[in-house]
Order: C-alpha cells, then structure tokens, then sequence
C-alpha cells in the first residue's frame, strides 16, 4: 500500500484518509500547513486503486497501516477522514484504539441505508445508480466518458463496495474521541447518516457548520476548516 508523508516528520502523526475517489499524494498541498502546525501528515491510497488485484476491505487498509506506523515506532496517532474517507477513519479508530487518540470526520459518510436515502446530490445520485447495478464494465464506461483516470475510477468501485457491504456489519461502538465537522445541508453527506454511525460512541464532538459541507469546502472553506482542525489538534493532543 501506497503511504504518502508530508509536513514535519517529527511532529504529532496525523494519518488523513481522503474521499472518494482521491489517493494519498493529493494531499501534497497541505505540507506547508502541516509544517506550519508541526503536525506529520500520514496519507495513505487504499491499496485497490493502484492494485485491481487487491480485494477491498477495511483490513487491507487498516492492516498494513498499522504495520507501518509500527515499523516507523509510532506509538500514538490521530486519523482523520474526509466525505467517503470517514468510514475508513473511524474503523481505524475502531480496530486500533491502543494507538488511536482522536478520531475526526470532515463531511463524512455515514450508515448506507440513510446515506442512500437522503442525499440529494445529482452527481452522486448518478454515480450510486450506477453501482447499484454491480456491473463493473458499466461503470468504467461510464466514468471514462465522465473523464474518470482508470485508477481512481476502480478505487472508487473498491470504496463502494467496502462501504456498502462491509460497514453495515461492522460493531459501530468506538471509545476513541470522535470529533465530527459536518453542514446540517450537506447535499453529498447527509448528517443523519453520521449521527446513526456514531450512535453508539460513547465519546462524541459535534461542530456544526456550514462550511463543512462539500460545496462550500470546494469553493475555498476547505483549506480554512483544515487549519481548524490541525490547530485543534497540535494545541489540545501531545
């Protein structure tokens, strides 16, 4: 698995899981920041996008991660998990919570079944459509015509199917601190989804703001809210 650092290497470990479909070196533009709030910036690729032989799941990222944090003498980390990289921060948080301190969700994804029901998107409408139908070669097709890289777009197949049918099996109760950024009208992420997710976490922050909402995020809040949340970080967790 692809495992992309920038920031300061000896600063607090931030492992930052991206959304669908993004891979760890998209995260290059925040090494100034990082550096900045001497935070080590910790960015994997979910295996499957650059290896279509890798069968999705929560253990073929979560496994070699920790190996890696292992092999590097990290001892004690922070994950972070952006729209469909939430799912996979929290079972992180989930699996590892003798190294994990913090767990925070940016516009995160939440449970599927409500997900599903309340997002309201027409992009992700689209692409959900076209999952919902499991024919792989219809879906190449069409994210090829949509301009989709080969690679991000089978990543984003692996996503879904790690999303779809392993979450809802998973045991949601996670003692880890969890602390959510979400927009009460997020078209893409609706907060409902998170709520049922987290419902049986004993240890849960709600910052409610229209800025963590997708569109917002892209049209420039997204950078700001990230400086939020490593400054969070670097001042509250040594």
């Amino acid at each position: 698995m692809n495992i992309f650092e920038y920031g300061n290497r000896s600063g607090i470990p931030l492992v930052f899981f991206g959304g669908t479909p993004q891979k760890g070196d998209t995260f290059a533009g925040l090494d100034t920041l990082a550096r900045e709030m001497d935070i080590r910036l910790i960015c994997p690729t979910r295996p499957w996008y650059d290896n279509q032989e890798v069968e999705p799941s929560f253990n073929a990222v979560s496994m070699p991660l920790l190996n890696y944090l292992r092999d590097f003498g990290v001892s004690s980390v922070h994950v972070m998990g952006g729209s469909g990289g939430g799912p996979f921060a929290f079972n992180l948080a989930k699996v590892a919570p003798e190294i994990v301190a913090t767990c925070t969700l940016l516009a995160s994804m939440g449970m599927p079944e409500i997900f599903v029901e309340l997002v309201s998107s027409p992009p992700t409408l689209d692409v959900l459509k076209a999952f919902t139908l499991r024919d792989y070669e219809a879906w190449t097709e069409m994210t090829r015509q949509w301009g989709l890289a080969a690679d991000l777009s089978h990543g984003a197949w692996g996503d879904f199917i790690v999303y779809f049918d392993e979450l809802p099996r998973q045991d949601l109760h996670v003692s880890t601190p969890v602390i959510v950024y979400q927009s009460t009208s997020d078209a893409n992420a609706p907060i409902e989804s998170v709520q049922e997710m987290l419902a049986k976490c004993p240890s849960v922050t709600w910052h409610i703001s229209e800025r963590a909402d997708h569109v917002a995020m892209a049209s420039g809040s997204g950078e700001e809210i990230i400086r939020e949340i490593f400054q969070a970080i670097a001042s509250g967790f040594r």
